[in-house]
């Protein structure tokens, strides 16, 4: 008895100093007048966004080889505002979308790509987009052949 009586005092204790972690939510609401919504995205919101009015996408028409590495040159036009640029690329082989964000005027992404067995070449369709309070996005495309393209 004496055991279940000791677990239940420190059960309280832990539980009453987690609630004390806690923020207080008349505090908050005192701070701001906006939706509860808002606040939410104004936590995930890194830093104010940027107004993209172009996007260029550089890389090499061709690459040769069983393997090989490709530079993507994404370069931003528009007004930063002091926030960021958020962009995807998708490199068109299958693999996850990249993804990130800056508040510079260019940004540089490496890849490799690698031809299955068997194969002799193959195209990819890459699409890179910017956004922020606009979006932006291009497309184009890469021919990967084993030896010399022709």
């Amino acid at each position: 008895m004496k055991k279940l009586v000791s677990s239940v005092f420190l059960a309280s204790i832990l539980t009453l100093s987690s609630f004390a972690c806690l923020p207080n939510p008349s505090s908050a609401a005192t701070l701001s007048n906006e939706p509860n919504e808002l606040e939410v995205d104004q936590l995930n919101e890194v830093s104010p966004m940027a107004i993209p009015t172009g996007l260029r996408l550089s890389h090499p028409p061709e690459i040769t080889g069983a393997s090989a590495t490709v530079i993507f040159q994404l370069r931003f036009s528009g007004d930063t505002a002091g926030g960021r640029y958020r962009w995807t690329l998708s490199t068109g082989d299958g693999r996850p979308i990249r993804s990130g964000s800056t508040n510079a005027t260019s940004h540089s992404v490496m890849h490799t790509y690698s031809l299955s067995p068997g194969y002799l070449n193959d195209r990819y369709t890459i699409q890179a987009t910017v956004t922020g309070y606009s979006s932006q996005s291009t497309r184009s495309t890469i021919q990967h052949c084993r030896t010399k393209c022709s």
